[in-house]
C-alpha cells in the first residue's frame, strides 16, 4: 500500500522540506504533456533562477515555466510570486504559461467580509494577466495546488507509484536504508572487498560517468577556470586564437550550469579541438615572429595557455566521458581482477556521498525470476519491480545524478541458467528510467554463455577490468607491507588483485615481507596460500600436522564440486563429507568453520528454510584450480595424462558441456596444470565436444610455470595466435636469463629482417597491442634498479631498444624513459647496447638510443671515467667515423653528451670537441623529385578507388606534417651553400636557372616556357583560383615539352612554388634572401620515405587503419615513421651544407625538432595547471575558503583587511616534517568560491630578484607605488629556451634574456626610471609539454629552476630527473619545487640559511614582491561586478632577517550598473518557509 500524500510530511531534501517540494514539483513538470509538444526542458539550479525553477521550450517557440512556493499562506505566497513572475517575464521574453506549485488547496469559505485564499489568487492572476496584456504579452497563469499535484502523483504511469513511495515513505531508500543493504552485501563479499587496501583505478571513472557523478561537473569548472586564468595572462596577438579559447571558456561555464546528462560533450570536444588548433597556430606565429635565441615572454604565456588547453583536450577526450550518456554498463574481466571490489567500492562511496546505490550479488540469486529474488534480498518482496524502479528513479533525479543499481558476478552460481533468457528484458526495463544506471559484472570467460546475443555493445556497453598496472600493484603491496622481487615474470601474474591478496596473506602467515622471485605460476601461488591456511587451521584447531586434515577437507570439497559440476556445495553436504575426517566437536575443531574463518571458503545464505546455505571457494580462480587438480588426481592412471580423457573418466564426465556450468574456468586451470605436471598440452588431449580449448591455452601462457614451456608450446602459440600471441609471450619472458626464448632470441630474429619487413610485423604488433610492452616498461620505470641482476638488466635493455622501432609514440616515448632509467646506473650496459644496435637500419632506434644514453648521463650517477668511456665511443662513431646515417636529432643528442662531459670535466683526452660541433659532413645537393615519381606513389583505399598514398598527402599535398612540421623545420635555411657571401633572392635564383635553360633549350621548349610564364604572370595579378585550370594546363604542356628532369629542376629552382602550397610563417619580400624551396623539400622527404622501404603491400593495410588529426599523434602510420626519419636526415644535410637566413640560428632550428626530454624522468607533478587543492601545504600556509554569502556581506568583506595574502608567512615557510626553513622565490595561488549569485576570489603571486646592497634604497624608491601583478613584472633568468632539456640547465643555456655572464640584467622595465640599476633574477623557467609528440608525460611539467648564477655561486647540481632537487657538494637540498613530490601548487623554494648567508657574504640583497587581489564577481548570466582590491607588498633581506614594507593598495569600485545586476540576481533568492 502506498503511503499517504501529505506535503507537510515530505522527506527532507538538501536539509529542508522546501527543497524537497521544489524538487518533486520539478520532477512532475518534467513529465507534463504540453501542447504544442516540448522540444527542451530545463531544470535551473538552486538560488537565482530567473523567476522560474524550470521551464519547457515548445515546438512553436513559446515557453511554459514553473515556480514553486512552499508556503502555508496565500498572502505570503502571492507576495513572493509577484516578484518571481516579474523576473520571469523579464528573463523569458517567450514565456506564455506560468505554472505555480503550492502545497495546499486554497480555501474558499464564502464568508461575509472575508477575502478567501482563492479570491486572493483570482484577483492576483487577473491583475497580472491584464498587466501583461497591456504590455503586449499573452500570459496564462495556472495553479498546481495540492489537489492537482496529488492527481499527477497518482496518475497511471510507470513512475507515479515509486515517486510517491520515495517522497512520502520515510523508511524506504533513505541513506540509512542504502547503507544497511550495502553492509549486508559487504559481509557476504568478505575478503573480496577490502577498502583498507583499496587502490583507485581509472576504470572507476567509467562507472561514475554512467551515474552522472557530480565531480565530473567539478572537473568542467576547473577546466574553465584554468583556461580563463591562462588566457588572462596571454597577450591578444592573435584574435582568432583568443576568440576560440574564450569561446571554450564560455561553453565550459555553460556546461557547469547544466545537468551533466545534457552537457553537449561532442560539441564541447569539437570546440576544444578548435581552440587547441587556434592556440597552436597562435603559438607558432608568435614563436616565429622573432629569430630563435631572442627571448620572447609572449611565447611563454601562449605556451602555458596551449599546454593547459592541450591538457583539457586530453582530459575531456578520456574514454569515460563517452559513458555519460549510457544507462547500462557491463564490467568484464578475468577471474580475480577485482570486479567485485570495484563495484563494492563505487557503491560504498556513492552512499557515503549521499547518492542512491544498491548492490546485488549474482551468486546469491537462485534460479528463478530475477526481480523477485532481487526485491526479496532487499526486503521489498511486496513491492512490484516498476514501483521499486520508479522510486529509485526519483531518488536519482532528486540528487541530480543516476541511482546506481548493481548486479555483481552474473556468471556465479545459477547465472548461466538465469540470465541468457532474462537479462535483455531486465536491461530494457531499467532503461525506461532515465535516472537509473544499471552496472553489471561478469567474468570474461563466461560472457558468451551468460550475456544474450541481442545485448551487443550498443545495447550494453562493455568495459574491461584488467586488474592492476605495475604501479598500482606496488601501491597495493606497500599498503600490505610487502615488497616485490625485481623481475617482471612474477609481476606478470601478480598484476591481478586476487593473486596479490593471496600472496600477501601467505606471507603474513609465514611472517615474511618479500615476494620471492620465480614463484612458478598460479599453481605455486595457490599452493603457498593453501599451505598457509592449512598451517593456521592445524595450529588453531590443534590438529596433528601429520594427519593433514585441512588439506584433505579442501580436496573433498573440490571433489564434490567436480562431481556435481556446481561451484557451490550445500553446508549440510560439506559437514557430511568432513565429519568423516573429524567428528563433530567444539567450534575450534570445526573444519568447515575454520576454513571459512580463514577466508578460504565463503558462505551464501538462502531464503529457503530447508537448507542452511551454500559454501564456495572465496576466489573463483582458486576454485577452478582446486577442481581441476581433483579431476586430474582421480582420472590420470600411471602418470599418463591421456588416460584422464578416456570416455568414462571423472574428468571427461565433468567436462561434458551439457552437464557442466563451470567448464571454462576448469579448462583454464587444466591448461596450466597439464603441462606443469605431465608435460603435455590441453590442446593435444581428446576432449568431449567443442570446448573452449584455444582460449584456455592462451590464458594459461601467462599464469603457468615458465619451465613448462616446450617446443610444442611454441608451435601451438604460432598455430593459434600467430605473431600477435608469439610476440606477446616473448615480451612477457624477454628479461628472464633462464628462458631460451628471451629478448636475446628475439633480437637474433629481428636483426635479420630489413626495416620494412620488421615494421610490417613487429612494429605493427607494438602499435596494435600495447599491453605487454606497457607492462614491461612500467616495471622498469618503477623497479628498484639496484635489485635487478646484471643478466636481467642486459636482456631488459635489449627488449627496450626493440620497442624503439614503434610508430606508436606512447610505446616509443615511454620505452625511451625506461631505457634512461635502466642505464642511469649502468654505463657499461649503455656501451653494450650501442655496440649491438648502432648498425641497425632503423634510425628510430639509433636516434632514441643515443637520446637515452644522453639522458642517463645527465642523471649524474656515472663516475667521470664511466662517462668518459661512453663519450669516447659515441664521439668516434657519430662524429669521426660517421658510422650512422645523417640524422639531426642523433647528432644533437651525441653532441649534447660530449658537451655534458666537457662541463663535468670528463672529456676523454683524445676527444677533439670541435669535431662534435657543427657543421658536419653529408652529401649535397639533394635529388630533384620528378612529377612522375610523385604520381607513382599510389595506393588502393577501397576496391576500385586508388589515389596518392598517405605519404604524398601528408608530406606533399599540404598535410599537417608538411605545413606544421616539415616547413617550420627548414624555413630558416637559404638555398645557398655555406660560405657564400651573397644569399640569393627568389628572383635571382629563377634568373640563374633561366640562363642555363636558355643556353640549351630548343625553340619548342622556349615557347612552352614563355606560355607558362605568361599564364603564371596573369594568375599572380588576378584571383588565383580563376586561373587554376589554365596554370595546370600550361604546366603540363611545359612538362611534356621539356621532360621530367628539366621540369623537376624548374620546380625546385625557378617555380613560384609559394602559389602552389599552404605554408606557415613565410614573411618574405622580393628583395630579401629567399628560403629553401619548401615544395622541393616536401617532395624529397616523400621520395626518401618511400626509398626507406615503405610499400603498400607491407604497410598499406595497417596505415589505412590509422586516423590521426593534428591533435592526436599517439599512433602513427609506418609511413609517418619514414617521413620523420627522412625529415631528420634532410635537416641534418641542410645544416651541414646550407647557409642560414639572416637572423636565423641553426642551433635553435635543430632544437625545434626535439620532442622528448630524456633527462626528465618525472611523469607528472602534483600541479597540472587546472587542479584545485583542498588542503593547504606548508609553502602556501593558508587555504582560503569562500562560502556563499549575501551581497551586502560580500561588499563588507571586500572592505575588510582580511584574506589579503601578504603576510611574511607567504615568503618564510617551514616544512613541518623536518622543521627546515625555506624561502619562497616564486609562487602563485588563487582561491574562489561563492553561491549562484556571486563569487569571491583572492589570489597572490610571489616573485624575487637580487640586487647589490648599495642599490637597495633607489630600488625601493623605484618600486614605491607600483603594482607588480603579472608574471613578467619580475624577470626570469637565462634558460635553455624552447626544447631545452632539464639536465642541460644551466651549462647549455641558449636564451640569454638580456643577462650578462654573471647573471645581471640591465634592461628591467621597472628600473627604467633609475639609470644603471642591475638586478639578478633568481629563477629560470622550464617547461616540458605533454604534447601529442611526447607521450611519456602524464601532464605538462612546468617548473622553476634556480638561476644559473645561483647554481654556480652556491655550488648546486641537479640530483636527477625524478626527484628534481638541487643539492650542494655535501648532498644537502638547497633548492626545490615541492610540487614534484608533495601535493600543492608549483613554487620555487630555497634554503633560507644558505641563501641569506650567501647574500650577506656577497653584499647582495634579495627583494620580494608579494602581490595579488581580492574581488567580487557576478556568477549569473547577467554578470555583474562587486569591486576589486589590488595590493603589492615589498620585502627585502637584511642579514638574517626579512624586512616587510608597507602594503601599497588600490581599490576599484563597481559602477551602479554592475552592482545593480548583482542586486537583481540576489533578489530572486527567496527565503523558503519551512
Amino acid at each position: 500500500m502506498l503511503p499517504d500524500i501529505n506535503f507537510a510530511s515530505i522527506r527532507l531534501h538538501r536539509g529542508t522540506q522546501a527543497s524537497a517540494f521544489e524538487e518533486l514539483c520539478c520532477q512532475l513538470a518534467g513529465e507534463e504533456q504540453l501542447t504544442p509538444g516540448r522540444v527542451r526542458f530545463t531544470r535551473k539550479g538552486q538560488g537565482a533562477d530567473g523567476g522560474l525553477e524550470c521551464f519547457a521550450q515548445q515546438a512553436d517557440g513559446a515557453e511554459t515555466g514553473w515556480q514553486v512556493k512552499y508556503f502555508g499562506d496565500m498572502g505570503a505566497a502571492i507576495k513572493s510570486l509577484d516578484e518571481s513572475l516579474s523576473r520571469a517575464l523579464l528573463t523569458h521574453p517567450k514565456l506564455e504559461t506560468f505554472i505555480v506549485c503550492l502545497p495546499f488547496d486554497p480555501a474558499d469559505s464564502r464568508k461575509a467580509n472575508v477575502k478567501t485564499a482563492l479570491e486572493r489568487w483570482n484577483e492576483w492572476t487577473a491583475a497580472r494577466i491584464a498587466l501583461a496584456a497591456s504590455e503586449g504579452r499573452s500570459l496564462q497563469i495556472v495553479r498546481w495546488d495540492a489537489f492537482e499535484l496529488k492527481k499527477r502523483l497518482t496518475a497511471s504511469n510507470s513512475t507515479a507509484p515509486g515517486r510517491v513511495r520515495y517522497w512520502f515513505d520515510q523508511s524506504l531508500l533513505t541513506s540509512e536504508w542504502f547503507r544497511d543493504r550495502f553492509e549486508k552485501a559487504r559481509a557476504t563479499l568478505g575478503k573480496r572487498y577490502s577498502p583498507e587496501s583499496h587502490i583507485n583505478l581509472p576504470i572507476r571513472r567509467v562507472i561514475e560517468a554512467t551515474a552522472l557523478d557530480p565531480r565530473l561537473l567539478g572537473d568542467l569548472k576547473a577546466f574553465s577556470v584554468a583556461i580563463e586564468q591562462a588566457l588572462s595572462h596571454t597577450p591578444r596577438g592573435n584574435q582568432a586564437g583568443f576568440v576560440a579559447c574564450d569561446a571554450v571558456v564560455q561553453q565550459l561555464r555553460a556546461a557547469c550550469d547544466a545537468p551533466l546528462r545534457e552537457v553537449p560533450l561532442s560539441s564541447l570536444q569539437l570546440a576544444l579541438d578548435g581552440a587547441h588548433r587556434a592556440a597552436l597556430v597562435w603559438y607558432s606565429e608568435e614563436r616565429d615572429s622573432l629569430p630563435p635565441g631572442v627571448d620572447n615572454p609572449r611565447v611563454s604565456a601562449i605556451s602555458n595557455l596551449l599546454s593547459i588547453v592541450a591538457s583539457v583536450v586530453r582530459e575531456i577526450s578520456k574514454p569515460y566521458w563517452d559513458f555519460v550518456s549510457e544507462q547500462a554498463l557491463l564490467v568484464v574481466g578475468d577471474a580475480g581482477t577485482g570486479k567485485s571490489h570495484l563495484l563494492a567500492d563505487v557503491c560504498d562511496f556513492a552512499i557515503e556521498e549521499g547518492r542512491p546505490a544498491v548492490m546485488i550479488l549474482g551468486g546469491s540469486l537462485p534460479d528463478g525470476d530475477p526481480w523477485h529474488e532481487i526485491l526479496t534480498s532487499l526486503g521489498l518482496k511486496d513491492i512490484r519491480p516498476s514501483e521499486f524502479l520508479s522510486a529509485l528513479n526519483a531518488a536519482g533525479q532528486a540528487v541530480g545524478g543516476r541511482s546506481i543499481l548493481m548486479i555483481d558476478a552474473l556468471n556465479e552460481r545459477n547465472g548461466q541458467e538465469i540470465w541468457p533468457d532474462r537479462l535483455a528484458g531486465l536491461v530494457h526495463e531499467v532503461r525506461g528510467y532515465e535516472w537509473i544506471t544499471l552496472v553489471l559484472s561478469c567474468r570474461s570467460s563466461y560472457e558468451e554463455s551468460v550475456i544474450p546475443t541481442e545485448l551487443g555493445e550498443d545495447e550494453l556497453p562493455r568495459v574491461t577490468h584488467k586488474g592492476f598496472t605495475l604501479r598500482q600493484a606496488r601501491e597495493y603491496l606497500s599498503k600490505r607491507g610487502v615488497t616485490l622481487a625485481e623481475e617482471p615474470n612474477s609481476v606478470e601474474e601478480l598484476l591481478t588483485p586476487l593473486f596479490l591478496s593471496v600472496c600477501c596473506d601467505a606471507l603474513v602467515e609465514t611472517q615474511e615481507s618479500a615476494l620471492l622471485p620465480s614463484l612458478g605460476g598460479v599453481t605455486e601461488i595457490f599452493k603457498i596460500y593453501t599451505e598457509a591456511i592449512v598451517s593456521r587451521v592445524n595450529r588453531r584447531a590443534k590438529f596433528s600436522p601429520s594427519r593433514n586434515l585441512p588439506k584433505q577437507a579442501i580436496e573433498l570439497i573440490a571433489s564434490e564440486m567436480a562431481d556435481t559440476a556446481v561451484e557451490v556445495i550445500p553446508v549440510s553436504r560439506a559437514y557430511q563429507l568432513l565429519d568423516a575426517l573429524s567428528p563433530p566437536g567444539p567450534t575450534d575443531q570445526d573444519l568447515v568453520f575454520q576454513l571459512e574463518n580463514e577466508g578460504l571458503l565463503s558462505s551464501e545464505p538462502i531464503e529457503d528454510d530447508s537448507e542452511s546455505g551454500y559454501l564456495r571457494f572465496t576466489f573463483q580462480r582458486m576454485s577452478d584450480h582446486a577442481i581441476a587438480s581433483s579431476l586430474l588426481k582421480r582420472s590420470v592412471i600411471n602418470k599418463d595424462a591421456d588416460t584422464a580423457f578416456r570416455d568414462d573418466s571423472v574428468l571427461t564426465k565433468a567436462l561434458t558441456p551439457w552437464s557442466s556450468t563451470f567448464e571454462r574456468g576448469v579448462l583454464e586451470a587444466l591448461a596450466v596444470q597439464l603441462p606443469e605436471k605431465y608435460g603435455v598440452e590441453l590442446n593435444d588431449m581428446s576432449l568431449p565436444g567443442d570446448l573452449w580449448v584455444a582460449n584456455a591455452f592462451e590464458k594459461s601462457l601467462l599464469t603457468r610455470n615458465p619451465k613448462s614451456f616446450s617446443e610444442r608450446t611454441w608451435d601451438l602459440i604460432e598455430e593459434i595466435g600467430g605473431n600477435t600471441l608469439r610476440y606477446g609471450v616473448l615480451i612477457a619472458g624477454s628479461t628472464d636469463p633462464a628462458r631460451t626464448h628471451n629478448s636475446a632470441w628475439l633480437d637474433a630474429e629481428l636483426q635479420c629482417l630489413p626495416m620494412p619487413a620488421r615494421d610490417a610485423s613487429w612494429s605493427r604488433y607494438l602499435a596494435e597491442d600495447r599491453a605487454k610492452s606497457r607492462q614491461l616498461i612500467e616495471w622498469v620505470r618503477e623497479a628498484d634498479q639496484t635489485a635487478i641482476r646484471t643478466e636481467r638488466a642486459e636482456l631488459t635493455g635489449i627488449q627496450l631498444c626493440w620497442f624503439l622501432t614503434a610508430s606508436h609514440r606512447a610505446v616509443r616515448d615511454t620505452a625511451t624513459k625506461a631505457l634512461v632509467t635502466l642505464l642511469t646506473s649502468r654505463a657499461g650496459l649503455a656501451m653494450k647496447l650501442w655496440t649491438r644496435f648502432k648498425k641497425l637500419d632503423d634510425a628510430y632506434v639509433t636516434e632514441r638510443l643515443v637520446a637515452a644514453i644522453y639522458g642517463a648521463a645527465m642523471q649524474s650517477v656515472w663516475q667521470d671515467h664511466q662517462l668518459s668511456d661512453v663519450v669516447g665511443v659515441l664521439h668516434n662513431d657519430v662524429f669521426v667515423d660517421f658510422a650512422i646515417p645523417a640524422n639531426a636529432l642523433t647528432r644533437d643528442h651525441a653532441r649534447g653528451l660530449v658537451r655534458f662531459a666537457k662541463a663535468r670535466g670528463a672529456l676523454p683526452d683524445k676527444c677533439d670537441i670541435s669535431v662534435a660541433e657543427p657543421p658536419y659532413t653529408s652529401p649535397w645537393p639533394i635529388e630533384y623529385v620528378t612529377e612522375a615519381e610523385l604520381d607513382s606513389y599510389e595506393c588502393t583505399y577501397r576496391p576500385g578507388v586508388t589515389g596518392s598514398d598517405q605519404i604524398v598527402l601528408s608530406a606533399v599535398s599540404d598535410g599537417d606534417f608538411a605545413r606544421y612540421q616539415l616547413d617550420s623545420a627548414i624555413l630558416g635555411w637559404s638555398p645557398a651553400t655555406k660560405g657564400v657571401v651573397h644569399l640569393p633572392t627568389a628572383t635571382e635564383l629563377a634568373q640563374e636557372w633561366l640562363c642555363r635553360f636558355r643556353s640549351q633549350a630548343t625553340n619548342e621548349k622556349l615557347a612552352a616556357f614563355q606560355t607558362l610564364t605568361n599564364v603564371l604572370n596573369a594568375a599572380s595579378e588576378g584571383v588565383s583560383w580563376e586561373h587554376r585550370e589554365a596554370v595546370s594546363a600550361a604546366k603540363h604542356a611545359f612538362r611534356v615539352a621539356v621532360g621530367e628532369d628539366v621540369y623537376a629542376e624548374w620546380k625546385a629552382e625557378a617555380s613560384p612554388w609559394r602559389q602552389d602550397i599552404m605554408c606557415q610563417g613565410i614573411r618574405e619580400r622580393s628583395d630579401e634572401p629567399t628560403c629553401f624551396n619548401l615544395s622541393w623539400a616536401r617532395g624529397w622527404v616523400c621520395k626518401r620515405a618511400h626509398g626507406l622501404g615503405w610499400s603498400e603491400d607491407l604497410h598499406g593495410e595497417f596505415d589505412l587503419t590509422i586516423r590521426n588529426d593534428r591533435n592526436d599523434h599517439t599512433v602513427e602510420r609506418i609511413g609517418k615513421k619514414y617521413q620523420w626519419i627522412a625529415l631528420y636526415e634532410l635537416c641534418a644535410r641542410m645544416s651541414d651544407n646550407l647557409a642560414p637566413l639572416p637572423r636565423e640560428n641553426s642551433e635553435s632550428e635543430i632544437s625545434r625538432l626535439r620532442n622528448i626530454d630524456p633527462s626528465l624522468l618525472l611523469v607528472r607533478t602534483e600541479d597540472d595547471g587546472w587542479r584545485r587543492f583542498e588542503q593547504p601545504c606548508f609553502w602556501i600556509p593558508q587555504n582560503l575558503s569562500f562560502k556563499g554569502i549575501a551581497l551586502t556581506d560580500a561588499l563588507f568583506w571586500l572592505d575588510l583587511n582580511t584574506d589579503i595574502m601578504d603576510d611574511p608567512e607567504n615568503i618564510e615557510v617551514i616544512n613541518p616534517v623536518d622543521d627546515k626553513q625555506w624561502l619562497v622565490l616564486k609562487g602563485f595561488e588563487s582561491w574562489r568560491g561563492g553561491n549562484d549569485v556571486l563569487e569571491r576570489e583572492s589570489w597572490r603571486r610571489v616573485g624575487c630578484f637580487v640586487i647589490k646592497k648599495v642599490d637597495l634604497e633607489r630600488t625601493l624608491a623605484a618600486l614605491k607605488g607600483v603594482h607588480l601583478q603579472t608574471d613578467d613584472d619580475i624577470p626570469t633568468a637565462r634558460s635553455g629556451g624552447h626544447g631545452a632539456y632539464l639536465g642541460e640547465h644551466p651549462w647549455a643555456n641558449r636564451v640569454d634574456g638580456g643577462e650578462d655572464e654573471e647573471g645581471w640584467i640591465s634592461n628591467w622595465s621597472q628600473a627604467r626610471r633609475i639609470g644603471g640599476l642591475k638586478i639578478r633574477a633568481t629563477t629560470a623557467a622550464y617547461l616540458a609539454e605533454a604534447t601529442d609528440y611526447d607521450n611519456s608525460l602524464g601532464v605538462s611539467v612546468d617548473l622553476s629552476l634556480p638561476a644559473g648564477w645561483l647554481m654556480r655561486d652556491l655550488g648546486l647540481r641537479l640530483t636527477d630527473g625524478s626527484t628534481i632537487q638541487y643539492v650542494d657538494q655535501d648532498g644537502h637540498v638547497r633548492f626545490m619545487d615541492p610540487s614534484v613530490s608533495m601535493t600543492g601548487r608549483s613554487a620555487a623554494l630555497i634554503d633560507r640559511g644558505a641563501f641569506l648567508s650567501y647574500l650577506e657574504r656577497e653584499e647582495l640583497v634579495a627583494v620580494w614582491a608579494l602581490s595579488g587581489e581580492k574581488g567580487i564577481y557576478g556568477k549569473t548570466s547577467e554578470g555583474g561586478f562587486g569591486g576589486r582590491w589590488t595590493f603589492t607588498r615589498i620585502f627585502h633581506s637584511q642579514g638574517n632577517e626579512i624586512i616587510a614594507l608597507e602594503r601599497y593598495q588600490t581599490t576599484e569600485k563597481p559602477n551602479l550598473t554592475q552592482l545593480a545586476l548583482m542586486e537583481m540576481a540576489e533578489n530572486e533568492v527567496e527565503n523558503d518557509w519551512t
